[in-house]
């Protein structure tokens, strides 16, 4: 479903929904393109993380919330947006509209809800069940996507929170211990900066009790291992 405007008074909410785990340039290029937009409308744009089932930490969601809030707030200074821990989107995006209503000294005439979101197949339709609900909030109500293509890496490769993991823990099996930090330091320093050594934490942090097989499945397969370890931890 693609975003559909409509002419008169209206209220533009913007949002955006994503695990970024961990965060990558195409999360941040999206994030930066929507949030100017939205402060150039006067809106506070939101951005709802999510993670795994329960909040575990797993190898496919090992980046807590702190992380990935405090690190959006480090690589997009002087913006203005706000952060939210995602339970049910459903629910989350409702309540925000209702948090931006209670703001407002009168209605708008219209609202749009715009969702900024990666330009891949399976985010094409996989939100049009909340752009039906959202709209049934109100007769002048529209909402829709803002496709955003993907950006490719400083290698030229296209950057994506897979490579980023998986990268990591192929460095984790060549060194468990300062050897393997320094090669991912070496590849994602240049994006991540100061934060290069949590992040580095944060990703590997699933896998240290788990056996060297294990991870090479993952990579190979890109299944969870069902090997009980500290990777159940929640956030």
């Amino acid at each position: 479903m693609e975003f559909r405007a409509f002419g008169g008074p209206v209220l533009k909410i913007y949002f955006f929904i994503g695990r970024l785990n961990p965060p990558h340039i195409g999360h941040i290029r999206a994030l930066e393109q929507m949030i100017r937009e939205a402060n150039a409308d006067g809106s506070n744009p939101l951005i709802l993380l999510g993670s795994g089932p329960g909040g575990e930490r797993t190898m496919d969601n090992p980046i807590p919330f702190e992380t990935k809030e405090q690190f959006l707030h480090h690589i997009l200074p002087d913006l203005t947006f706000t952060v939210r821990r995602m339970a049910n989107a459903y629910a989350d995006v409702p309540q925000w509209y209702t948090d931006v209503l209670s703001h407002l000294q009168g209605p708008p005439e219209a609202i749009e809800f715009i969702q900024f979101a990666g330009d891949k197949g399976e985010n094409a339709s996989k939100f049009d069940k909340l752009y039906t609900a959202l709209e049934k909030l109100g007769t002048n109500i529209k909402a829709g996507s803002r496709p955003i293509p993907p950006v490719a890496s400083n290698s030229g490769e296209e950057m994506s929170a897979t490579i980023v993991r998986q990268h990591a823990y192929r460095c984790y099996l060549a060194d468990k211990g300062t050897g393997g930090f320094k090669a991912f330091e070496e590849r994602f320093a240049y994006f991540y900066g100061e934060y290069i050594g949590q992040i580095y934490k944060d990703v590997v942090f699933p896998v240290l009790e788990l056996t060297d097989d294990e991870i090479v499945a993952y990579i190979e397969t890109k299944k969870l291992p069902k090997t009980k370890s500290k990777s159940k931890k929640k956030n």
